[in-house]
């Protein structure tokens, strides 16, 4: 009996087409997770195989990391320069301040110095002159003084006594009841000079006047009254002397 003659093929080696890939994945997941059946089926490019789609993926991440990495990088060192910059702007800033008040403090010192040196050159002749001056005008005006009182000068209680000697002499002889007014510090350095007992024994009267200034006095006795003052006395001796040296101004 002869048999139909039947052709024979060899299995198909060849990969399957994607869509039959993605099919497959498809039932894979579906068994996996029986809920997910309303979701589409996934669709492959044409012409694109599971590995070279997984090579695709993998490549975009490996870029997308180094292209991560890259701007990562050129951002942190931006990030870094600028901050590297202010900081350093600012320490050198700092430094450059320290050091230039140090140097402008030393400068200052140094100059005050330089001008404390020629102040103190300029002054000591002055101070020299002024010197010699104020002792010429205590010389003038001591005898100015024992010209006015006609005696040495010594103290105030002094000067106040005999100017009020000179007053008592001005009165007549004949006087007996003297009365004499003064400053009350006047009065004080008068009672120092004569006791109680003694100005009863002349009969003079002593008074203090408010009125009155240091120097003046006032002398009355009877119908006669001398008034004196050695501070104007003294004025009008010192400009007569002043005169004479030619320092006054009205000698100009």
């Amino acid at each position: 009996m002869v048999k139909e003659y039947q052709r024979w093929e060899g299995s198909d080696f060849t990969p399957p087409e994607a869509d039959e890939v993605a099919l497959a994945l498809h039932i894979h997941r579906r068994k996996q997770n029986p809920e997910a059946e309303s979701e589409p089926e996934p669709k492959l490019p044409q012409g694109i195989s599971i590995g070279e789609l997984e090579a695709l993926r993998s490549d975009a991440v490996e870029e997308g990391l180094a292209e991560g990495r890259q701007q990562g990088l050129a951002e942190g060192r931006e990030q870094g320069l600028a901050q590297g910059i202010e900081e350093g702007r600012a320490q050198g800033y700092q430094q450059g301040l320290e050091e230039g008040l140090k140097a402008g403090q030393q400068q200052i010192q140094e100059a005050v110095a330089h001008w404390l040196g020629l102040a103190d050159e300029l002054t000591a002749p002055l101070e020299d002159k002024d010197g010699r001056i104020e002792a010429r005008l205590v010389m003038l005006l001591t005898a100015g003084m024992q010209a006015v009182l006609g005696h040495e000068i010594k103290t105030d209680k002094d000067s106040i006594h005999h100017l009020i000697r000179q007053g008592i002499d001005a009165l007549s002889e004949d006087e007996t009841l003297i009365t004499i007014e003064v400053a009350p510090t006047d009065a004080r350095l008068l009672r120092e000079h004569y006791s109680e007992a003694e100005l009863k024994e002349r009969r003079w009267k002593l008074r203090e006047e408010p009125t009155l200034k240091h120097g003046q006095c006032r002398i009355e006795s009877g119908q006669s009254l001398v008034e004196l003052d050695l501070q104007e006395r003294l004025r009008v001796l010192c400009q007569g002397l002043l005169l004479e040296a030619g320092l006054s101004d009205d000698a100009g």
